[in-house]
C-alpha cells in the first residue's frame, strides 16, 4: 500500500526517465528452445545491471493480466515463463533477485484489518458478477485480487525450480516485510528496485521502477536484430529526482512519508494534526513546485522543525535527545520539534503514543544488515521486544527450510505472532467460510508447528493460544484456539511421518499407501472432505448406490447438522473433483508425451514401473510443460450452468472447499518434512497438478446425469488430445485415464 496518494502525486508530477532493456535473441532462443537448461549467462562488467524484485508486488501485476473466473494455473505458467525468459536474456544481466515478504509486524495490524475487509468485500461483489453476469470467453477480473493460497504457492513454486537451472536467478524469503532488505540489496549490487509499492520512493535506493510501467515485446521475430523491436521499456524515478521535487533530504524524506500516512502511522487517527496540515500557512520559495497542498504544508512543517533544530545547534543550546540504533541524531532532534510543537490531541493516550509510532514508522525506511548470503538477520529490524525474542527461539531446522522455500511464511505467523489468518478467496460470503472444513486439521498443524521448532528448543509444556483469523458472514472474526503441543516429538523417522500424515486425513489403508506416489495428495484430500461431510450429515447420494452405501454404512461419529449455510456435498460433485483431477494430471504425471508406449504407460499407472518406464518427470519440469494433454472442446457455457443457479453455487463452494484440504494436505506434507525426504513430493508444494477448475464445472452436469459411470465416455465427449507422439493410441490413453479414475474412487471409498 505504501505512502498515501504518493504514487499517484509522482506519476502526475514528476517525470520519468524512460529507457529500455535490450533483449539478447541468441540468449532467449535459447531459454525458450530449452537446448540447455543449465547455463551460466551471469555478467559482471562495468555495464552489467542487477534487478531486485518485489515478489508479490510482481505476482500482482501478473494477475491483473490474467482471467479469475474461471482461473486456470496453466496461464499463471505460461505467461510467468514468458516473462522470466524476458528478463532472464537481458543484455549484461548480472543478476535478478525475487524477495517474498514474511511477516507482518504488529504496526500494520490496522492495515492487515483493512486489507481483510477489503478482500471479503472484493470476493462478495465478484461472486455477484459471477453468478449473473460473468463471460466464459471474457477477461473477469475483480477489483481487488484475492488468489488462493495455492495461487500463491505455485507462483513461489515456478520460481524455485526456475532457479535451479539459471545462475544469474536467486529466490529470496524475507522473515519480515521485505521492503528494507530489498532496498538492502538493491544497494549492495547497485541495483533497480521493481515494485509498485510507493514505499520504494522513499527507501535509498540506485533507482525504482514501477512494474506496471514495464512493456514486454509483443512477439519474437526471430532476425539480427537486437536494439530495435526487442526490448523491454521501463520508467525508471533516481531517488534525486524524488529529493529535488520535494527539498528534502535522506534524513526528512523518511519522516514526509510517516506525517503523510503510510501502512504503520494513520494520520486520520490524529484529529488535531490532520487539520494542522491543512491549514498550515507557513509557506517557502523553495517548496511552491509541490502542486499537492497537504503535500507542501507537511514538507514546509517539517522544513521549519529543521530550522528550528539548526537554530538550537546555532545557539550551542544542548537538549537531551533521546539515542535511537536506527534513526540519525537529525531525525530524532526533528521528532523531537514535532512533538513539541504540534497541536495537543484531545484523548491522551493519542497523545502518548504517537512519539513511539512515528519512530517506528520512520525506523522502517532504515536498511536491515544482511549476512553473507543475503539473508536478513534474525534478530535484526525495527520491531517490539516481544516479537524480537519470538524470533531468536526459532530453530535453525525452521529458519533453514524457511529461508530455502521449504516452508510457508504462515509457519513464522504461528510461531511468531501466534497468529493465522484464513485469507479470503472466491466463495459464497453468503455460506460459511470454506476454512470450516479444514478446522480440526488447523489445530493439528499449528501443534506440529511448535514440536517441530521445540524439537532444538528448550520449552515447557505450556498451552499456547492461537488467534485464528476468519470470516462470519461478511464480518472478520477472530477465534483463539488452544494447543497443547509436545516438546520432546521427534522428527527423525520417515515411515512414522508418512503413517501420521495419513492418520491425519483419516487415510492410513494399505490400498492408499498402494497408490501411484503421485495419487496420494489427492486420494487423501477427496477422501478427508468426503469423511468431513459424511460427520455433518451432508452427503447426498442415489440410495441405491452400493459404492456409496458400504462406504457410509461404515462410518461414525454422524451429526445431524440442519444448517442451509454448510454446502452439501453431492456424489456427482465428488465424481467431478475426481474425473477433473485425472484431466488436470495430464498437464504432468498423465501427460501422453512422458510414455515412450501402450506398455510403460499401464506400468506407471499400476505402479510397477522401473527407471526405465518411469516419465520423464523431473524437478524443474514446471519451466518445461507447456500444455496438457487433454483440451476441452468446447469453453464453459455460462448459461447452462446459471439455468441451476443453485446448483452452481453449490458447485463453487465446494471447489473452495476442495482448494483449502489441498492447501492443508500441502501444509501438513512440509510440516512433517515429507516434502523434504522424499523428493519426489517436492512438486506437491502447490498441488497445481491437480487443478482444473473449468474442467470441474464442466463436468459436473456429466456425472449428474450419468448412470454407468463410464468416463471414457465423457472424457470422449468433452476433450480432444494435445500429443507430439502417436506411440499411444488415443483409445488407449483414454481408457487409461478411466482406470486412474476407478482406483481414486474405489481408494477413496476403501473401509
Amino acid at each position: 500500500m505504501g505512502v498515501k496518494g504518493l504514487k499517484r502525486y509522482i506519476e502526475n508530477n514528476i517525470r520519468a526517465q524512460y529507457g529500455n532493456w535490450i533483449i539478447n535473441k541468441k540468449r532467449y532462443k535459447t531459454l525458450i528452445t530449452k537446448k540447455t537448461i543449465e547455463q551460466n549467462f551471469s555478467i559482471k562488467n562495468n555495464n552489467s545491471l542487477s534487478l531486485i524484485v518485489d515478489a508479490y508486488a510482481y505476482f500482482y501485476c501478473l494477475g491483473d493480466k490474467l482471467n479469475w473466473f474461471i482461473f486456470d494455473n496453466l496461464n499463471l505458467i505460461n505467461l510467468l515463463k514468458k516473462q522470466l525468459h524476458y528478463f532472464l536474456a537481458i543484455n549484461n544481466l548480472e543478476k535478478i533477485i525475487f524477495v517474498f515478504d514474511g511477516i507482518n509486524i504488529p504496526l500494520k495490524a490496522e492495515t492487515e484489518l483493512i486489507r481483510s475487509n477489503e478482500r471479503i468485500n472484493s470476493v462478495k461483489n465478484f461472486y455477484k458478477y459471477v453468478i449473473s453476469s460473468a463471460k466464459p470467453n471474457g477477461f473477469n477480473k475483480p477489483n481487488m485480487l484475492f488468489p488462493t493460497p495455492l495461487i500463491l504457492m505455485t507462483f513461489i513454486q515456478i520460481l524455485l525450480d526456475a532457479e535451479k537451472l539459471y545462475d544469474n536467478l536467486e529466490i529470496k524469503f524475507s522473515l519480515l516485510e521485505a521492503d528494507a532488505y530489498i532496498s538492502e540489496l538493491a544497494n549492495k549490487y547497485n541495483g533497480y528496485v521493481l515494485s509498485n509499492d510507493s514505499d520504494f520512493y522513499i527507501y535509498k535506493t540506485p533507482g525504482y521502477i514501477n512494474i506496471k510501467s514495464l512493456e514486454f515485446p509483443n512477439k519474437f521475430i526471430d532476425n539480427d536484430i537486437d536494439d530495435i523491436d526487442f526490448i523491454i521499456k521501463y520508467e525508471l524515478y533516481p531517488r534525486q529526482k524524488i529529493l529535488s521535487h520535494f527539498n528534502l533530504t535522506d534524513d526528512t524524506l523518511p519522516i514526509f512519508a510517516s506525517l503523510c500516512s503510510n501502512d504503520y502511522i494513520k494520520i486520520d487517527n490524529y484529529p488535531r494534526l490532520k487539520l494542522h496540515f491543512k491549514n498550515y500557512k507557513k509557506s517557502r520559495r523553495s517548496t511552491n513546485g509541490i502542486n499537492f497542498f497537504i503535500y507542501k504544508n507537511i514538507v514546509n512543517f517539517i522544513l521549519d522543525m529543521k530550522d528550528r533544530v539548526n537554530n538550537n545547534n546555532n545557539n550551542n543550546n544542548s537538549e537531551s535527545i533521546e539515542k535511537n540504533n536506527e534513526l540519525t541524531p537529525l531525525q530524532m532532534k526533528i521528532i523531537e520539534k514535532i512533538c513539541e510543537c504540534k497541536p495537543k490531541e484531545s484523548k491522551i493516550e493519542l497523545e502518548l503514543e504517537f512519539k513511539e509510532i512515528l519512530m517506528n514508522s520512520i525506523n522502517q525506511y532504515h536498511f536491515i544488515p544482511i549476512n553473507d548470503k543475503n539473508e536478513v538477520l534474525p534478530y535484526s529490524g525495527s520491531f517490539d521486544e516481544t516479537i524480537k525474542s519470538k524470533i531468536l527461539l526459532l530453530s535453525k531446522d525452521i529458519l533453514e527450510s524457511y529461508y530455502s522455500g521449504k516452508i510457508s511464511s504462515l509457519f513464522l505467523n504461528v510461531l511468531i505472532k501466534n497468529q493465522f489468518e484464513c485469507i479470503q478467496y472466491f466463495e459464497d460470503i453468503n455460506k460459511c467460510s470454506c476454512w470450516d472444513i479444514t478446522q480440526n486439521i488447523r489445530k493439528k498443524l499449528y501443534e506440529l508447528i511448535f514440536e517441530r521448532n521445540f524439537e532444538q528448543s528448550n520449552h515447557s509444556n505450556n498451552k499456547i493460544e492461537i488467534e485464528e483469523i476468519n470470516r462470519n458472514g461478511s464480518i472478520i472474526n477472530i477465534r483463539n484456539v488452544i494447543i497443547n503441543p509436545m516438546n520432546n516429538k521427534k522428527f527423525n523417522s520417515i515411515d512414522d511421518n508418512f503413517v501420521e500424515y495419513l492418520n491425519i486425513f483419516e487415510s492410513n489403508k494399505q490400498e492408499i499407501k498402494d497408490l501411484p506416489y503421485f495419487l496420494i495428495p489427492i486420494v487423501t484430500s477427496l477422501r478427508f472432505l468426503l469423511n468431513e461431510k459424511l460427520k455433518l450429515n451432508k452427503f447426498v447420494y442415489r440410495n441405491n448406490d452400493k459404492i456409496y452405501s458400504n462406504f457410509i454404512n461404515s462410518s461414525n461419529n454422524t451429526i445431524n447438522n440442519t444448517s442451509n449455510d454448510i454446502p452439501k456435498l453431492y456424489y456427482y460433485e465428488l465424481e467431478a473433483l475426481i474425473a477433473s483431477s485425472v484431466a488436470a494430471l495430464t498437464l504432468t504425471f498423465l501427460n501422453k508425451d512422458n510414455f515412450m508406449n501402450d506398455k510403460t504407460l499401464s506400468a506407471f499407472l499400476m505402479n510397477k514401473s522401473n527407471k526405465e518406464s518411469r516419465p520423464n518427470y523431473s524437478i524443474n519440469h514446471l519451466m518445461n510443460i507447456e500444455r496438457r494433454s487433454l483440451e476441452l472442446k468446447n469453453s464453459l457455457c455460462f448459461d447452462d450452468l446459471r439455468k441451476n443457479k443453485t446448483q452452481f453455487e453449490n458447485s463453487i463452494q465446494i471447489y473452495a472447499e476442495f482448494i483449502n484440504v489441498l492447501v492443508f494436505n500441502s501444509y501438513i506434507l512440509q510440516t512433517l518434512k515429507i516434502t523434504n525426504d522424499f523428493p519426489e513430493f517436492s512438486s506437491f508444494y502447490s498441488m497445481y497438478h491437480y487443478l482444473w477448475e473449468e474442467s470441474y464445472y464442466n463436468m459436473v452436469d456429466f456425472f449428474k446425469g450419468s448412470k454407468d459411470k463410464k468416463i471414457s465416455l465423457i472424457f470422449n465427449q468433452l476433450y480432444s488430445i494435445n500429443s507430439n507422439t502417436n506411440k499411444i493410441s488415443e483409445n488407449n490413453y483414454i481408457n487409461n485415464l478411466e482406470e486412474v479414475y476407478s482406483i481414486m474412487l474405489n481408494a477413496i471409498l476403501v473401509n
